[in-house]
């Protein structure tokens, strides 16, 4: 693979051209303008300055951690998709780029102009440093967070632009996967802490609640739990480090990773079933 991906330069070149990506980076400051004025204390002078710090934090990781799952989506499963329609997909065929440097320049385009607007939201987050409540790992946790869903979600995209050959088929379909994720995993918790609430207040059935990890593929419950004493029964069983039980927010982080990395390769073979094929 050379170092240099023309593909990748190319959906760079075309992201920044026009008034769209700059649009939508203002349209998120403001949103995030918005938020953090909001979540600064009222009663600035009684409020401690740890508590404050940790508000502005997980009010900028909230607004941040709906952009990349929101956003994700609509760049990532365009990019086989559009090409598909824009009937350029056999030009791409035809060069001697391989399968793996197509896909992996699609892909990293993605995840770079993501990256572009979690650079953005630095300054919110350094005030959020500088008052106090918040650690250098904190925010390491979070970066990671963000970081392998971007990923995940990103590989899930460009995978469904490879099956369907319309952008808003594709569309659909990865918006559909994340509704699931995140609104249809709320609605499945609740049903097994139903199913499986016994008797006497407080006790649960481990074994199907956890294995299930309902939650575990929630980010957005992923994020809450980063600060928050975890309960025992709240770690993952399924992940066991060096002895230890991995917090829900590291588990959700290894999943989207494992996955993405799963879907990269399934769509560069599958990609070069296509070429072989002269789809």
């Amino acid at each position: 693979m050379r170092l240099k991906n023309p593909v990748l330069m190319k959906e760079l070149r075309e992201w920044m051209r026009g008034k769209r990506p700059f649009a939508i980076i203002t349209f998120y400051l403001l949103l995030l303008t918005g938020v953090f004025f909001l979540a600064w204390p009222r009663d600035f002078g009684h409020y401690p300055e740890a508590n404050m710090g940790r508000q502005i934090f997980m009010a900028v990781l909230g607004v941040l951690m709906v952009a990349v799952v929101f956003i994700t989506p609509a760049i990532a499963s365009g990019a086989i998709a559009l090409e598909k329609e824009r009937r350029t997909i056999d030009l791409l065929q035809v060069t001697l780029l391989g399968p793996s440097e197509i896909i992996l320049g699609k892909l990293v385009s993605s995840v770079m102009y993501l990256l572009l607007i979690v650079l953005a939201s630095l300054p919110f987050v350094s005030i959020g440093f500088i008052v106090g409540g918040v650690s250098p790992s904190e925010i390491a946790k979070a970066l990671l967070l963000l970081i392998s869903v971007m990923l995940g979600l990103s590989a899930l995209g460009v995978f469904v632009s490879l099956i369907f050959k319309r952008i808003y088929v594709a569309n659909g379909v990865t918006y559909g996967i994340v509704v699931i994720l995140t609104f249809g995993t709320v609605i499945l918790d609740e049903v097994l802490r139903t199913t499986f609430y016994q008797q006497v207040p407080g006790v649960y059935l481990e074994w199907p609640y956890q294995m299930l990890l309902s939650r575990h593929l929630n980010p957005f419950f992923a994020m809450t739990t980063m600060f928050q004493s975890i309960p025992p029964g709240e770690f993952s069983r399924l992940f066991w480090l060096f002895g230890t039980k991995v917090p829900p927010w590291a588990t959700l982080s290894l999943i989207y990773a494992g996955t993405a990395v799963v879907l990269i390769a399934v769509s560069i073979r599958y990609f070069d079933s296509l070429v072989k094929r002269g789809e």
